[in-house]
């Protein structure tokens, strides 16, 4: 059942806080012959910039949201349709109406009482509607800009913001001066928080999703299964260009991780394996990691489970999943094709995930010499870039995100 912006009371719904971070942007609103108060809720573009297609489906899911406060469509037809949607821009508007509020500082008093008292995730969807209609992608700074129209809302938004931890700048009209005439504010979420915005708050816009997701240097997930329909949420982008450091490796190090490694490959050797009735599937969740493995005096291990390593073999059909048709032998134990468990991404960068990284998404099945030219070979490139290829969209799944530049440094550093 929807309701009117007048009826709102706590707890308000998610898209409820969606609709009012919209008006809340927006800071417009018309008066009827009646006296009544119209809200707008404005999508703009810069003229050319949108797809049809992206606008049409933006406009498909902000109408689905916008029923629960009883939000209607602006029809470009109708008369001065400018003063909904301006002249020079592509876009839409929907329209709350309302008799109380007849003025913005009302109305913002009002969102500020109810979105400051709610939940986190009210306040995340608040921030969705703020910046999914009118915010603009500086491609150069890498940050999501809005221009506020007024400071009581610009307030509201940045307390918001810092409710929720993430940081921004704010460019004051007196900052923006253009040829002697003021420009309006602008809260600029800073590059590196947009990954943050994007992953706990996210928008609906296709047009600007697709634009600040091609700036990521790493494969991502987009998650679109929240409570507000077309709401995206993205977990992983990377906006930065610069590569990340991995610790230095002692050969102590290296050493300890080889060991580890034929420890794991006697495990599996120990154990008869078998093809299962029911083949085992990737899970595609990250796993929490697990504690440390052996120590030495100077380091620690990664553990390796030999049940996921197995998993992983049979997952792979016990072939080289660099070439299938790569010879190898039968082991003597269990009449199946012999090929060893190799972790994509190295165990020793463990510190460097905040996910496990002894996981099968991570484990190839490799053959002895393709296993042995990764780990010793000059050419290791040309086993490990289709390997990467092949595996990225999994690694992302499991919230293991590297860029192949990134794992071939790795790679240098263990040799």
């Amino acid at each position: 059942m929807s309701r009117s912006i007048d009826s709102l009371s706590m707890p308000i719904s998610q898209e409820e806080a969606y609709c009012i971070g919209g008006i809340i942007s927006c800071s417009n609103y018309l008066k009827d012959a009646s006296g009544h108060t119209k809200w707008l809720l404005q999508v703009i573009h810069n003229p050319k910039k949108v797809k049809k297609s992206q606008l049409t489906l933006h406009k498909r899911y902000v109408n689905k949201i916008s029923s629960s406060l009883s939000g209607k469509l602006v029809n470009p037809r109708i008369k001065n349709y400018n003063k909904y949607i301006p002249a020079n821009k592509d876009g839409f508007a929907l329209v709350f109406n309302s008799s109380k509020y007849l003025n913005e500082s009302d109305i913002t008093t009002f969102a500020n009482s109810i979105i400051s008292a709610s939940s986190k995730e009210i306040k995340s969807c608040f921030l969705a509607g703020v910046f999914d209609g009118r915010s603009s992608w500086d491609k150069h700074s890498k940050k999501i800009v809005l221009d506020c129209i007024s400071k009581a809302s610009a307030d509201l938004i940045k307390a918001i913001l810092n409710d929720i931890g993430i940081n921004y700048d704010y460019n004051t009209a007196r900052d923006r001066v253009s040829g002697n005439v003021p420009r309006n504010p602008q809260i600029r979420i800073l590059s590196q928080d947009v990954p943050l915005f994007m992953k706990d708050v996210g928008l609906i816009s296709p047009y600007r999703i697709d634009i600040i997701s091609s700036c990521s240097v790493c494969s991502y997930i987009s998650n679109t299964k929240s409570g507000i329909a077309g709401l995206t949420r993205i977990e992983g982008l990377r906006l930065t260009t610069r590569k990340r450091i991995y610790k230095t490796l002692s050969t102590t190090d290296i050493k300890k991780e080889r060991y580890a490694d034929e420890e794991l490959f006697a495990s599996i050797q120990s154990q008869r394996l078998k093809r299962h009735k029911s083949k085992p599937t990737y899970g595609g969740t990250p796993k929490p990691k697990s504690k440390k493995g052996k120590k030495t005096s100077t380091t620690t291990s990664v553990a390796r489970d030999a049940n996921v390593s197995r998993r992983a073999l049979e997952i792979a059909d016990f072939k080289c999943e660099y070439k299938p048709k790569h010879m190898t032998f039968i082991r003597k134990r269990d009449d199946l094709p012999y090929t060893e468990p190799h972790h994509l991404v190295p165990l020793a960068f463990d510190d460097d995930f905040t996910v496990s990284l002894d996981i099968e998404e991570n484990i190839v099945s490799l053959c002895s010499t393709c296993h042995n030219q990764l780990h010793y070979g000059k050419d290791f490139e040309d086993i490990l870039r289709p390997l990467y290829e092949s595996r990225k969209k999994l690694l992302t799944q499991v919230g293991i995100f590297v860029t192949y530049d990134e794992l071939v440094s790795m790679y240098k550093r263990m040799k």
